[in-house]
C-alpha cells in the first residue's frame, strides 16, 4: 500500500518450510469453520483468491500453496507463499491494487495477498495470515517489530520470469526495475496505484509528476492519471471480501484516491491490504468503494487502473499486518480554498477541496493539490511575478499567515514556490516533535502578473569603512535585473550606540542568504524547544522583495536550550562555553536593516568595517 515502516517480513516466506518445526506460541482462538490457520497448510494445497479485475464484482483466481515460513520476524509471525494463476496473472504478474485480496483454501480464509516481486511479472506472492490480521478488527495494539535481515540466501532457487534466483532482497518499496545480475530477486509490498484526476493539462501534469512523483512513490504510491468513476459505475459497489476499497486522499474540485482490496468484513468492521499504509497505529482516512477499469500490464509494475467511489466510512487502524476501518463512520478532513488570478486576464479561478488528515502524507497531497490548482490554465509564461498569501489554521491555535512575493528565471519555478511554502508549513506542523496537531484549513490567494521583477545583487559600495557608534553608514547597492538594466539603491545603515567595538562584517543580501546567515550565527533561534516557539518561527516573514543588511560583530553569546544570554563578559562567556554539557549553542549577534526593494532579490555581498567609540 503506501509507505511502510516495518521490515518486509513477507519476503522471508521464500524459505519455505525451513522453520516448519520451530516452536510456536499458542495462537489466539479463531473461528475454525470460517478461517484456516497457517499451521494447517501444506505445500501443494490449492484454493482461490478474490479480487476485482474489471468493474465492481470480485472474481476468483487460482492459488497453490508453496510453503509457510514460521517466526519470520518474531515468534508470532507467519508468512504464506503462494503461486497465482488465472485471468492472465501468469503473464502479467501480481498487480498493484491487489493488496488485501482474500485467499481461500478448502473454502476457508487463510489471509491477505500482500507482497510481490518488484520487477518481474511473477505470479508468486506473500500472504499475511488471517489470524494475525483479526486483532485489527478490535483495534488491539501490537508489540514492536523485531529486526529483520536485508537479504536471505535460499536453499533452493526460485524460478521467476524465466530465471533462477537464489537470494531474496527485502525492500520497503521497489528499487530494482530489472535484475541486477547478482542472482538476487527483490520482494516488497505490492505498490498501490493513486489516481490523480484533474491534475491539469498534459504538459502541466507531466511536470508536476516529474517534480513530485518520487515523493509519492516514497509512500508506496504509484501516480496514475485518470478520471473519476461515474455514479452508474459504482452504484452497486459495496465493501465485501475481494471488492475494491479506496483510500480517499483529496476530494471536491479535484478527486484523488488510492485503491486496494477488502480482505474480510465482520459487521461494520473491514479488514484490508495485509500490510501497513504507514504503520501510524490510529489514523483517520475516508474509506470508499471503487471501480476497476482494467489491469494495465507492465514489465516494471503491473497495476489496476481504477477509481474510488463514494465515501462509505473511515479507516481508523493501521498496523504492520494491515488496516481496518468502520462502515458508516465519519472522520475529519482539512478544508482547502485556492484563488488564482492574473493568468487569464481578469478571470479569477477558485477551487474548493478537502484532504485527508495524516501526519506525513497530508502535506504532500495538499502541496500537490495547490500546484495543480495554480496550473489548471496551462504552463505559466516565462516572465512572471506572483504575490501570494497563505493562511493555515491549526486546531486550537491562531492561524499562521504568510504573505510574500516571488519572481525568477522562469514562470514554473516562480509559481512552484507557493506549493513548496504550503508543504513546508504543513510538514512542520504535522511532523513536529512536541504534539499531534493537524491543520483545520488551508487558504491560498495567488495574484500573478506577466512581468519579471527579479534582480541579483552585483556590487555594494560604502561611503567609508570606519564608523563610530551612533552614526549612519551609507551603502550604494547595484542590482542587475534579469534580461534588463541595472537598478541602484542607496541604503542608510544605523550603527547602534551599544554596538561592540572593533571589526564587524556588513552583509547585503536577499532573503535566502539572510536566512542562511541567521541560521549559522544563531542556530538556536531555528531550533524550537516547544510548540509555541515552533508557531512563532513559522509566523516569521522573510520577504523576498526586500534587501537585508546585516552587521555582525565579533562579540558572541550563549543559548541554553533556546534561551539566549547576550553581551556576556568575556570571562563569563569563556566559563560557560567551556562546559562539557549538551544544550549549549553559540550565538553571534547582528544588527539588521531591511529595505523594501520592489524586486525579488537574490545574492549576497560582504564588506569589512570597523566600529569605533563615539566622540
Amino acid at each position: 500500500m503506501l509507505r511502510r515502516t516495518v521490515p518486509l517480513v513477507a519476503v522471508l516466506a521464500l524459505i519455505c518450510g525451513s522453520c516448519a518445526g520451530a516452536a510456536q506460541k499458542p495462537k489466539p482462538e479463531i473461528d475454525g469453520a470460517r478461517y484456516l490457520t497457517a499451521d494447517k497448510l501444506r505445500r501443494g494445497m490449492k484454493g482461490y483468491g478474490l479480487t476485482v479485475f474489471q468493474g465492481t464484482k470480485p472474481e476468483k483466481f487460482n492459488v497453490e500453496v508453496i510453503g509457510v515460513m514460521h517466526n519470520v520476524w518474531d515468534i508470532d509471525s507467519d508468512i504464506i507463499l503462494i503461486r497465482c494463476s488465472g485471468h492472465g496473472l501468469e503473464k502479467t504478474g501480481i498487480a498493484g491494487g491487489m493488496s488485501g485480496s482474500p485467499i481461500y483454501v478448502d473454502g476457508k480464509l487463510i489471509g491477505a495477498l500482500a507482497y510481490g516481486f518488484s520487477f518481474a511479472k511473477a505470479a508468486i506472492a506473500g500472504v499475511t495470515p488471517i489470524a494475525e490480521m483479526l486483532p485489527l478488527m478490535d483495534r488491539k495494539p501490537e508489540k514492536p517489530a523485531g529486526k529483520a535481515a536485508t537479504s536471505f540466501r535460499l536453499k533452493e532457487p526460485i524460478h521467476v520470469f524465466g530465471r533462477d534466483f537464489s537470494t531474496v532482497k527485502f525492500a520497503s518499496s521497489p528499487t530494482l526495475l530489472k535484475p541486477d545480475g547478482s542472482g538476487a530477486i527483490e520482494m516488497c509490498p505490492i505498490t498501490t496505484p493513486i489516481r490523480l484526476a484533474g491534475l491539469g493539462p498534459p504538459q502541466v501534469a507531466r511536470r508536476l509528476l516529474k517534480d513530485l512523483g518520487p515523493e509519492l512513490e516514497g509512500f508506496g504510491l504509484m501516480p496514475v492519471q485518470g478520471g473519476t468513476a461515474g455514479a452508474a459505475d459504482v452504484k452497486d459497489a459495496k465493501l465485501e471480501p475481494g471488492a475494491v476499497v479506496g483510500v480517499r486522499l483529496l476530494w471536491g474540485d479535484l478527486d484523488w484516491d488510492a485503491v486496494g482490496t477488502v480482505t474480510e468484513v465482520r459487521g461494520k468492521r473491514v479488514l484490508a491490504f495485509g500490510h501497513p499504509m504507514y504503520a501510524e497505529a490510529d489514523i483517520d482516512i475516508p474509506m470508499t468503494t471503487g471501480y476497476i477499469y482494467t489491469i494495465m500490464p507492465s514489465f516494471a509494475r503491473t497495476f489496476k487502473l481504477g477509481a474510488g467511489g463514494r465515501i462509505v466510512g473511515r479507516i481508523d487502524t493501521d498496523r504492520s499486518k494491515g488496516v481496518a476501518g468502520t462502515i458508516g463512520a465519519r472522520g475529519e478532513s482539512v478544508r482547502i480554498a485556492v484563488s488564482v488570478s492574473g493568468l487569464e486576464g481578469s478571470k479569477v479561478r477558485k477551487y474548493s477541496l478537502e484532504a485527508l488528515r495524516h501526519p506525513r502524507i497530508t502535506p504532500a497531497i495538499i502541496g500537490l493539490a495547490v500546484g495543480s490548482c495554480l496550473f489548471q490554465s496551462g504552463e505559466p509564461p516565462e516572465e512572471l511575478t506572483v504575490a501570494y498569501r497563505i493562511t493555515v489554521a491549526a486546531e486550537g491555535y491562531p492561524p499562521i499567515v504568510i504573505e510574500n512575493v516571488e519572481s525568477g528565471w522562469d514562470g514554473w519555478g516562480t509559481a512552484s514556490i507557493i506549493r513548496q511554502d504550503v508543504r513546508g508549513i504543513l510538514s512542520s506542523l504535522t511532523s513536529n516533535k512536541f504534539k499531534r496537531v493537524y491543520p483545520r484549513s488551508v487558504k491560498v490567494d495567488a495574484k500573478f502578473e506577466p512581468v519579471r521583477r527579479y534582480a541579483e545583487i552585483e556590487t555594494v559600495a560604502l561611503d567609508r569603512s570606519e564608523v563610530r557608534r551612533g552614526e549612519t553608514l551609507r551603502a550604494t547597492v547595484e542590482l542587475k535585473r534579469l534580461k534588463a538594466g541595472r537598478v541602484r539603491k542607496v541604503i542608510d545603515i544605523p550603527i547602534p550606540r551599544d554596538a561592540p567595538l572593533g571589526p564587524a562584517t556588513l552583509q547585503v543580501c536577499g532573503s535566502g542568504a539572510y536566512i542562511a546567515a541567521e541560521r549559522k550565527d544563531a542556530p538556536s533561534r531555528y531550533d524550537p524547544q516547544d510548540f509555541p516557539q515552533l508557531l512563532e518561527l513559522l509566523r516569521k516573514e522573510y520577504r523576498r522583495d526586500r534587501l537585508y543588511v546585516r552587521v555582525s560583530y565579533a562579540a558572541a553569546g550563549i543559548a541554553i536550550r533556546g534561551k539566549e544570554l547576550r553581551d556576556l563578559p568575556s570571562s563569563v562567556y569563556g566559563v560557560i562555553a567551556s562546559r562539557k554539557q549538551t544544550g549549549l549553542t553559540h550565538v553571534r549577534d547582528a544588527a539588521v536593516t531591511t529595505v523594501p526593494c520592489g524586486l525579488v532579490v537574490s545574492g549576497s555581498q560582504m564588506l569589512k568595517i570597523n566600529v569605533e567609540e563615539e566622540r
